[in-house]
C-alpha cells in the first residue's frame, strides 16, 4: 500500500484515530496503515485541522475534518485537492465581485474628473482621490484577469527584449522606501523568439518578479535564469531570502492566500493559471536559503 494515498489529488481518504499522535490510514481494499501525526490532534478535534502524516522518513501534509456523531472516524484531504475542487468557485466569485465594483469605479473615477475639469479649486482634493481610485481599478484588473478564462492572443516575443523590458518596468514602479532593485540576469547569446501572448504572459512574469523581490533582502540579488531548446523555454526567478514556511508553501497557489500584509495573494494563483493556459508548468521550490519558481513553456504555443 506504501505511501500512495497520501499523494493523490484525486479525492479525500479516511482514517481511524488510535491516539492524539497516531492514525490508521484505510485503504480503499481494507489495507491499514499506521501514521504518526504532527503536531498532536487537540480533543474535540476541530474542522480544518493542519497536520503532516509521516509514514517513514517524509511528511505529508493534510487537511482533517471529525465525522459527525464518530469518536474515531476521520476525513483528511490534501491542500492540492482543495485548491483543485475549490479554484473554480473561488474563480466565479471573483470575477463576479470584480466586474460588478469595476462598473462602479468607473462611474466614480468619471464624476471625478469633471469635478476636476470644472472645479480648479478642489483639484488639490480630486487629484489624490483620482490617483487612489486608479490604483483600485489596477486592482480590480488583476482580479479579473485571475477571474475570467484565458483567451489568448498570441505573437511573436524577442525573449531577450521582453525580460529586460519586465525587468524595467519593475524598477520604475518600485518604492524607493524599500530600497533598490538589484537582478542578475542570465541569458544565452540566442535567446531567440516565443509564440506566446504577451500580456497575459507579462503578467505572470510580474507577479513572480514582484514576489521575489518582495521575499528578498535588502542589497541581495534576484536571479532570472532563461534557459531553451527549439521545443520549450526554461525561466527561473530565484530569491535569497528566508524561504516560505512549510505549512504556507502547500498553500501558495490556492487565491488570497498570502504572505504579505498588503498582498493580495493572488499573483502566484494567476501565474500559475496563465502560465498552465499556455500548455505550460509553473513550479516552486523552497528553503531557508531561498526560494525559486520556475516556468516551463512550449515555445511556440498552439491554438486549438
Amino acid at each position: 500500500m506504501a505511501s500512495e494515498p497520501l499523494l493523490s489529488t484525486s479525492g479525500p481518504f479516511w482514517l481511524t484515530k488510535r491516539s492524539s499522535a497516531s492514525l490508521v490510514l484505510l485503504g480503499k481494499e481494507g489495507e491499514r496503515l499506521e501514521l504518526s501525526c504532527e503536531p498532536p490532534l487537540p480533543s474535540p478535534l476541530p474542522p480544518g485541522f493542519a497536520v503532516n502524516l509521516i509514514y517513514g522518513s517524509t511528511a505529508y501534509p493534510v487537511v482533517l475534518y471529525p465525522v459527525p456523531q464518530s469518536q474515531e472516524l476521520v476525513l483528511g484531504v490534501t491542500p492540492s485537492w482543495a485548491i483543485t475542487m475549490c479554484s473554480s468557485w473561488m474563480e466565479e466569485l471573483v470575477n463576479h465581485i470584480a466586474h460588478d465594483l469595476r462598473n462602479l469605479i468607473f462611474t466614480a473615477s468619471l464624476q471625478a474628473e469633471i469635478a476636476q475639469r470644472q472645479a480648479q479649486e478642489a483639484k488639490p482634493h480630486l487629484d489624490p482621490i483620482l490617483a487612489q481610485l486608479g490604483r483600485v481599478q489596477q486592482y480590480l484588473e488583476r482580479l479579473l484577469i485571475y477571474g475570467r478564462t484565458p483567451r489568448l492572443s498570441i505573437a511573436n516575443l524577442n525573449l531577450e527584449v521582453f525580460l529586460q523590458e519586465k525587468l524595467r518596468n519593475l524598477r520604475q514602479r518600485w518604492p524607493g522606501s524599500q530600497g533598490p532593485l538589484s537582478f542578475r540576469l542570465r541569458i544565452p547569446e540566442e535567446a531567440g523568439i516565443a509564440r506566446w501572448d504577451p500580456q497575459l504572459i507579462g503578467v505572470a512574469l510580474d507577479a513572480v518578479l514582484e514576489n521575489a523581490a518582495q521575499a528578498s533582502p535588502q542589497g541581495s540579488e534576484v536571479e532570472v535564469v532563461l534557459a531553451g531548446t527549439p521545443e520549450e523555454v526554461t525561466l527561473e526567478v530565484r530569491d535569497h531570502g528566508p524561504g516560505i514556511p512549510p505549512e504556507v508553501l502547500s498553500k501558495v497557489f490556492f487565491p488570497v492566500v498570502s504572505r504579505r500584509s498588503q498582498g493580495m495573494g493572488l499573483g502566484l494563483a494567476t501565474a500559475k493559471k496563465l502560465v498552465e493556459a499556455h500548455g505550460g508548468t509553473l513550479e516552486l521550490f523552497s528553503s531557508p536559503e531561498g526560494t525559486t519558481v520556475r516556468l516551463v513553456l512550449p515555445r511556440e504555443v498552439r491554438l486549438a
